[in-house]
């Protein structure tokens, strides 16, 4: 954990390895109440993909935290006719259970099959869990 002027930030590996070591994937600073949107690793822009969207999430004390993902084609203006999706991500825990939550602000909305790989970062520990994206998410003890 980092100790900031904002707050605790929470250090993660987004890939998985020891990045103290590793040369082109450094860790990813999260600050309490937010959740970063990734996609899965890759080469070239033309492999790019959110059928599995990866959410690093960090609550805050108030035990919730939120998100937005924008994504569109990537190429010409279809985003000006609402060819776009601007998805809000919302975590919250009650009575000791954390629920995920996906909300559409604008645009389309992402397929219903589109993956989640939900990783809650606690201090010292971090929880997993996996859903699709129409639905609400109960993050695992």
């Amino acid at each position: 954990m980092v100790k900031s002027q904002s707050g605790n930030w929470r250090s993660i590996s987004i890939n998985g390895e020891k990045s103290q070591n590793h040369k082109y994937h450094p860790d990813v600073l999260i600050r309490p109440g937010a959740i970063v949107p990734l996609c899965n690793p890759i080469v070239s822009t033309n492999s790019f993909s959110l059928d599995t969207i990866t959410l690093i999430v960090s609550l805050d004390s108030n035990l919730s935290a939120k998100g937005i993902l924008y994504s569109d084609l990537g190429e010409g203006y279809g985003y000006q006719d609402g060819e776009f999706s601007l998805v809000e991500f919302y975590a919250q825990t009650q009575k000791g259970i954390t629920t995920l939550n996906t909300k559409i602000i604008d645009g389309n909305s992402f397929p219903n099959d589109t993956k989640l790989n939900i990783k809650l970062i606690m201090d010292g520990e971090v929880r997993n869990s996996f859903g699709l994206i129409e639905e609400s998410i109960i993050i695992n003890d």
